[in-house]
């Protein structure tokens, strides 16, 4: 059923290849967050609500 589908189809390569795509930007994300900022981001952020705040 599912092989008479796919070949009278065209773009057969475009679900593959968005997927593929996909799971790049994904991983790239992943590594970009985790490793390239380490936690020097994370230290940061979590620290906030520890600061005094000056009413101005």
């Amino acid at each position: 059923m599912y092989r008479s589908f796919y070949e009278n189809l065209s773009f057969a390569w475009l679900p593959t290849a968005t997927l593929v795509f996909f799971l790049t930007v994904f991983a790239l994300a992943l590594v970009k967050l985790f490793v390239l900022n380490g936690r020097r981001d994370f230290e940061h952020v979590a620290a906030l609500p520890l600061e005094k705040e000056n009413p101005s």
